[in-house]
């Protein structure tokens, strides 16, 4: 039930219209088999549609308040979404190993 209804809070605060465009198909297909399984198996997760439901609005103010504060490109959260593995270095790392880059060639 948990994992049904954090998915979808988690997508309402988060996805924005081009992230979820983007990802159209593999969210898709991944939400057909969640309600599927629901529906034919594990009755108990459907709890967490009804919470959703009852969440909504507060969601969707959330929804605002992160928007407006976001920080990063949905290019920058989209590689996220890769179906190829990527890296990006810790910013605080990287500067460091760039100071001692440059110290140790003085």
């Amino acid at each position: 039930m948990h994992s049904v209804k954090n998915r979808w809070l988690m997508r309402i605060k988060n996805t924005t219209a081009d992230l979820y465009a983007r990802n159209f198909v593999a969210i898709t297909v991944r939400d057909v088999i969640v309600i599927a399984g629901c529906l034919l198996r594990e009755f108990s997760s459907l709890r967490g549609f009804a919470i959703v439901a009852r969440l909504w609005k507060r969601t969707w103010a959330k929804r605002r308040v992160i928007m407006m504060h976001k920080r990063v490109s949905n290019d920058y959260m989209a590689a996220w979404f890769s179906d190829t593995p990527v890296s990006f270095p810790a910013l605080d790392i990287a500067r460091k190993l760039n100071r001692q880059r440059v110290g140790s060639h003085d």
